[in-house]
């Protein structure tokens, strides 16, 4: 839809002269645009809004609506029997408990959120980060380490998603992109800031000999660090539970008794 800005006349009857200005609006926000912001699409697209389905076909569309339209049709419209069916996205009730507070609330998701989801989730459960620390397993370091490494992995692939995994749904409260964020700035980084620099002052004390796992148990916060990190394991694992139910795949986290049982 493109509007015009009408000719203005003045008192005695002439015309003023005026620049006119063409503007067009959003067919699916009605936002005004710009020319040289105008995406037309050159062929028709289906988007799906609550229980109807509109036909935009050489429509003016702004950047936002065009990537909600392309992610839409690429995700929902497939071909079975020379008919285009449309799936309308689902709908997850996310709970997580993240002691500082709770996310209680709906993530509508499309394909390429389920997409992220699942990439999140390899990344979680391939980690050391969700397996137990027993008393006399494993080394304070590199729990630590598994947890940091979480940060380069979340910006990559909130990077290679785009903005779109940040972009609520019509009728959600939460993405992938603001879960993902919650957890690395409410539940890792808390725990890296205190923890981390405590680890590294007592790790320069340890004598020649001396190996870094025997050192690290002598350290007198040690105990209260594996129950810090358990707890933050806890989290990421309900973490990881809804990144499953997202990505539409069973739980891959296997119990340590049925690891132990195989040994």
């Amino acid at each position: 839809m493109k509007l015009d800005e009408e000719t203005k006349t003045s008192n005695d009857g002439k015309q003023e002269e005026s620049s006119t200005k063409q503007f067009t609006l959003c067919r699916h926000c009605d936002v005004e645009l710009q020319p040289e912001q105008v995406i037309k699409t050159r062929f028709g697209h289906v988007i799906g809004d609550d229980d109807k389905i509109f036909l935009c076909d050489h429509s003016a569309l702004c950047r936002h609506c065009y990537d909600e339209l392309v992610s839409f049709t690429r995700s929902y419209v497939r071909c079975n029997e020379g008919e285009n069916m449309v799936r309308k996205p689902d709908e997850l009730t996310v709970g997580l408990d993240l002691k500082v507070f709770k996310v209680d609330g709906k993530w509508i998701l499309d394909d390429v959120q389920r997409k992220a989801a699942w990439e999140m989730y390899v990344e979680l459960v391939t980690r050391i980060s969700v397996a137990e620390l027993k008393p006399d397993e494993g080394l304070l370091r590199e729990a630590l380490s598994s947890l940091y490494t979480l940060f380069g992995t979340t910006r990559q692939i909130l990077r290679e998603h785009g903005p779109i995994v940040a972009q609520p749904k019509r009728g959600g409260t939460y993405t992938f992109g603001y879960l993902s964020i919650v957890i690395l700035n409410c539940v890792l980084r808390p725990v890296l800031a205190k923890w981390h620099p405590l680890l590294s002052d007592y790790e320069h004390s340890r004598k020649e000999g001396t190996s870094t796992l025997e050192h690290e148990r002598k350290w007198e916060h040690a105990q209260e660090l594996r129950e810090k990190l358990n707890e933050t394991r806890i989290i990421l694992i309900d973490y990881a539970n809804e990144l499953a139910k997202a990505a539409e795949i069973p739980s891959l986290i296997i119990e340590d008794s049925k690891c132990r049982a195989t040994n």
